[in-house]
């Protein structure tokens, strides 16, 4: 189990989300996982968590619909981390 849990939240940002995770990777305390909760981006948000490590976790709604009232509470239940997140 890793010691923190870092949720991401995104929508229809690949850039900065690409930027964010380059953040992360370069880390030198490396005991955490990373959910990135995607608020239903497009196709290229999807390919730039693909092409990270499989450490990352992505949990996504329906592409084209907003429903961070959904996302956002599934990757705080979802997270693993011995820190329990906080809002």
């Amino acid at each position: 189990m890793p010691e923190a849990s870092v949720i991401i939240s995104t929508y229809n940002r690949p850039a900065h989300l690409e930027r964010c995770l380059e953040g992360f990777r370069q880390q030198t305390e490396l005991d955490f996982e990373i959910i990135v909760a995607d608020d239903g981006s497009g196709g290229e948000t999807a390919e730039v968590i693909r092409a990270r490590p499989a450490t990352i976790r992505s949990l996504s709604t329906t592409p084209g619909k907003k429903t961070k009232a959904i996302v956002w509470p599934r990757s705080r239940t979802s997270a693993s981390g011995s820190r329990r997140p906080t809002t």
